[in-house]
């Protein structure tokens, strides 16, 4: 039986048409499949790129980590041999000027009072931002007196100006303390921390989520630490350093606190390490430690 001769062409027409349609759709899939492969091995590169220079990265920060590490030895000597001068200058400033000196020596004339000699040696941020009591020997009580005033009257005027926060409700909210013969342990404590002074208290500074104690110069250490990304801390004045990381030391006076801060100088030139955390602590927080766990 013969189909009609315009039924055969319209199904030859549809077999064409089909095998048309096929044929795009096997050459569609090949280019797909051949972008498909090609970005599969661009992204491949690009992982094993981003690997390589996140090893290259890696190896650079530990070598930065050493260098601050090395940098912070140096502070702290530097700070020593700086501390040392300045004993011998205040030394100094207990023999009159020339035209008294006949007199001083052999007893003759009286010596006029002089100037305490510790104001123009201070650092500015030192004073704003802490008070390390130092002896005198003309007054050393007047001497402790007037430094603590001046670091309160610094500090919180600083504070006030770029700051509406009360400073005395900041400092209430440090709930840990110590006792200073716990802190001290007579001079034997495992681990050293500067006292701090500010507002009629006595402070030590260290940040317990990061396990990490500071350097000498401690509260400008603990500011920097506050400001990083790992607390976003929008202050690092002396009040906020305080609420962040303040621990309240309990028995404390300017006797003890000198003696204190007199130790940890004098380990920190004779080469103590400042504690500066666990490794297993610091992963947890994103920081990047060395294989040793102390800076100075």
């Amino acid at each position: 039986m013969s189909l009609p001769s315009e039924l055969t062409a319209a199904v030859q027409c549809l077999g064409r048409h089909l095998d048309t349609v096929r044929q795009r759709a096997c050459d569609r899939e090949h280019l797909v499949r051949a972008t498909l492969d090609s970005e599969r091995t661009a992204l491949e590169r690009k992982i094993a790129d981003n690997q390589n220079r996140r090893k290259e990265v890696e190896a650079l920060l530990e070598v930065w980590e050493h260098e601050n590490a090395d940098a912070f030895q140096r502070l702290a000597r530097l700070e020593a041999s700086y501390h040392d001068s300045l004993q011998r200058s205040r030394s100094l400033e207990a023999v009159p000027d020339y035209q008294h000196l006949v007199g001083f020596i052999f007893g003759s004339a009286s010596v006029p009072a002089r100037t305490p000699s510790y104001l123009p040696y201070m650092h500015t941020q030192d004073a704003m931002m802490m008070s390390e009591i130092q002896n005198n020997p003309e007054d050393k009580s007047a001497v402790a007196s007037l430094r603590r005033q001046m670091a309160e009257g610094i500090a919180g005027h600083q504070f006030d100006q770029g700051h509406k926060n009360d400073i005395g409700q900041s400092s209430s909210k440090t709930q840990n303390s110590i006792d200073f013969e716990e802190l001290y342990e007579g001079g034997k404590a495992k681990y050293k921390h500067r006292i701090l002074y500010f507002k009629g208290k006595w402070y030590i500074l260290k940040c317990d989520k990061h396990e990490m104690h500071f350097p000498y110069r401690s509260a400008s250490a603990a500011g920097s630490h506050l400001r990083s990304h790992w607390h976003r801390g929008s202050a690092s004045n002396f009040a906020a350093v305080i609420k962040a990381f303040g621990v309240r030391v309990e028995n404390c006076n300017g006797e003890r606190a000198d003696r204190n801060n007199e130790e940890f100088l004098s380990t920190l030139a004779g080469g103590y390490c400042v504690y500066k955390g666990t490794r297993d602590s610091q992963k947890s927080t994103g920081m990047i430690s060395l294989k040793s766990t102390y800076i100075v």
